[in-house]
């Protein structure tokens, strides 16, 4: 036999097998879930606000020591591969002022199989004022990594789709923070709800003897409507003796108790 023949044979029979894996097929269940995740990414989306159950406590029920908050959720999707998949900025403020904005976060979903839920991971920017009104100017999220954000560990929530609606929590005492100032353990429930025009939401923390640390005393979600935006126009008027007014045109208001806050003669808000 020729030299060259077995220096061809040599390389055929040494030669590494690559040939790849098939990827296992997905059970039902999974495909299931992955239909869940597809519906509540359709639903999240958007401003929420419960301006209505605010305005209409007494009507409700609700006593007047356990009124929630009048609070405004803004989800909105971005693109961070580096967070995740599905990853959503928010930033929620109180009665109706842009301004009193009480938390900033990035939500990130994905399917858990292992647990047969979506999963939402919620994230804490470092330096929050530099991401500030990022639903409005996406590039302030520009170069966002991991080393850009905080999580609490056991945070994590896990949606279940029951009927029309998904319900959402995290695992029972799994989300535990040491305070820095009592030195106490604050055990941290969220308790959620989610369908195409509402979302629900319920915080409530106790310490480790069981004491109320914060959240609605009386156990009633923030009841957050969708919130429908549009832009308007609007005037101030100067010199009202001769009849000046200012004109303001893309101003962008909601129809959830939206309000626009114009300046007038001396500056101040109204």
């Amino acid at each position: 036999m020729k030299p060259y023949l077995l220096l061809a044979l040599a390389l055929v029979f040494s030669a590494p097998v690559c040939a790849q894996m098939p990827t296992p097929a997905k059970t039902q269940a999974q495909k299931l879930l992955d239909q869940d995740l597809r519906l509540l990414l359709q639903w999240f989306p958007g401003r929420f606000d419960n301006q209505e159950q605010v305005a209409f406590a007494k009507e409700l029920g609700i006593p007047a020591d356990a009124v929630p908050e009048h609070i405004h959720s803004i989800f909105k999707p971005v693109d961070l591969p580096a967070l995740g998949q599905h990853v959503f900025y928010v930033q929620q403020y109180m009665d109706a002022d842009p301004e009193k904005i009480y938390r900033q976060r990035f939500y990130v979903f994905s399917a858990d199989y292992a647990e047969n839920a979506v999963r939402l991971d919620i994230l804490t920017p470092k330096e929050a004022a530099k991401v500030k009104d990022a639903h409005l100017d996406t590039a302030k999220l520009t170069g966002i990594t991991k080393e850009d954000v905080t999580s609490l560990p056991g945070g994590e929530v896990y949606w279940r789709r029951e009927g029309a609606q998904f319900i959402g929590g995290m695992k029972k005492d799994a989300c535990r923070i040491k305070s820095q100032r009592s030195g106490r353990t604050i055990i941290v429930t969220d308790d959620l709800l989610l369908n195409e025009d509402e979302i629900w939401i319920r915080d409530t923390a106790v310490d480790d003897t069981g004491a109320y640390v914060y959240g609605n005393k009386a156990g009633i979600h923030h009841k957050l409507r969708r919130a429908q935006q549009w832009v308007c126009w609007g005037a101030t008027v100067i010199d009202a003796e001769k009849d000046d007014w200012e004109f303001k045109q893309g101003l962008a208001i909601h129809d959830q108790g939206g309000r626009v806050f114009l300046p007038d003669a001396a500056g101040q808000k109204r």
